[in-house]
């Protein structure tokens, strides 16, 4: 139903693939792929440079899309069956793609704005016990 997605699985499965390998964010990931023919070859789309992707999320929503259909107990099975040795001598590991929410980059002003707060309650501190 709706409108018919301008990218075809193919495109879909060509851009986790470079996400992957690249360590790209998503909006970078977009962004290469509207400027290197290269990434556009590898999935296999040809886009336009008078009307490049400007939807930045467009990942992210790929990877939510593909994340519902994927049904990993069935992979799970299959690559069982097709494995038996290497699963008895290696480790089988899936990956599930998480976020980290409510990080922080440390700069130096960061830190020393926080060793100044620390030094401060533990002088605060030592003030109030000889008090």
């Amino acid at each position: 139903l709706g409108r018919k997605g301008i990218f075809s699985p193919c495109v879909k499965i060509g851009l986790m693939v470079q996400k992957a390998y690249t360590g790209f964010s998503g909006r970078q990931l977009v962004e290469h792929l509207n400027g290197n023919i290269h990434y556009q070859m590898f999935c296999g789309v040809m886009i336009v440079p008078s009307s490049p992707v400007t939807n930045y999320k467009i990942v992210s929503i790929i990877r939510n899309e593909i994340v519902s259909l994927l049904d990993i107990y069935s992979l799970q099975k299959v690559l069982a069956s097709h494995g038996n040795l290497i699963l008895r001598t290696f480790t089988c590991v899936t990956d599930a793609t998480c976020y980290e929410s409510h990080m922080r980059f440390s700069t130096d002003m960061k830190l020393l704005w926080e060793s100044l707060e620390c030094l401060s309650s533990i002088s605060a501190g030592i003030a109030v016990i000889w008090s």
